[in-house]
């Protein structure tokens, strides 16, 4: 029984952090956003795009006598109706309907048994590391407890869109075409996790570096981002670390919008909420 329900535990955590899955409707409760007709084209070319985009934020709170649970989740938005919004917005929304759901689902499973009358909890909230030329960078920050599981299970998500293309961007948009860009970061991001003293194994950066891209944009830099257990214990929390554009310049693509000294005094456009899973963060410049 006990080993069902660490399963279970796992499973959720690792559908919150890796999830992509894209329902057809938004959480119940949530009012629903424009979107595109399924199959259809993207327009081209692209709505205007206005000198200044926005972030509007979204809420969504429910709770549950039985099975006992309560939610609270708030995450960004793009303001207005232009094409570039209506994807943003789909995507978020479409992640956090899925997390929602995983999580009543792990809880439903638990049934009507009184050891599992302990309120189980998700929260969500969000840090937006980066909101300027059109480009947006969002943290999503996921903290799920479990009806008599030994601790919360914190994990999150980071989602980087380009508004003048109209989609989301990966490394590969950042870099040349003949770096590699696992390669380039794994070189500066494990020694200093293994400074850290974390109790990290080799190969751990690389295997969660290869597993999915996780980082967010700054002014300044690159953030690399480390849910717990993918570079060490729980006990150590998640960890991030911070690569200025400066050392990575020689590998980005000619026309990259990054590079130059950083801009100083910049504070997040929307930062990590205290005590959370966020309030950790841990950037460092090497």
């Amino acid at each position: 029984m006990l080993s069902q329900r660490i399963l279970g535990l796992f499973i959720l955590v690792a559908l919150l952090a890796g999830c992509t899955a894209l329902p057809d409707t938004p959480p119940t409760g949530i009012p629903e956003q424009s979107t595109p007709e399924q199959g259809a084209e993207p327009e081209a070319p692209p709505q205007a795009m206005p000198a200044e985009i926005s972030l509007v934020e979204r809420a969504f709170a429910e709770e549950s006598d039985q099975p006992p649970y309560e939610i609270d989740a708030r995450w960004p938005n793009l303001a207005g109706d232009a094409a570039f919004a209506v994807t943003f917005n789909a995507e978020l929304d479409q992640r956090v309907d899925a997390g929602l759901s995983d999580f009543k689902a792990v809880v439903a499973e638990r049934g009507d048994s009184p050891e599992f009358e302990v309120l189980s909890t998700l929260a969500l909230d969000y840090e937006v590391t980066y909101l300027s030329d059109g480009l947006v960078s969002v943290y999503l920050i996921w903290d799920t407890y479990i009806a008599i599981s030994a601790h919360p299970f914190p994990s999150s998500q980071a989602l980087n869109f380009d508004a003048h293309q109209g989609r989301f961007i990966n490394l590969g948009d950042l870099f040349a075409p003949e770096a590699d860009p696992v390669s380039v970061i794994l070189d500066r991001v494990e020694p200093e996790l293994l400074r850290r003293d974390l109790g990290t194994t080799a190969g751990a950066a690389e295997q969660a570096l290869e597993a999915r891209e996780h980082w967010n944009l700054l002014p300044e830099g690159l953030r690399i981002n480390f849910d717990v257990y993918e570079v060490g214990p729980y006990a150590a929390g998640p960890q991030f670390v911070f690569i200025p554009w400066a050392d990575l310049a020689p590998y980005l693509k000619a026309d990259s919008p990054f590079g130059g000294e950083p801009q100083a005094g910049f504070q997040p456009v929307h930062p990590a909420p205290e005590g959370r899973y966020g309030s950790n963060i841990m950037m460092m410049t090497i």
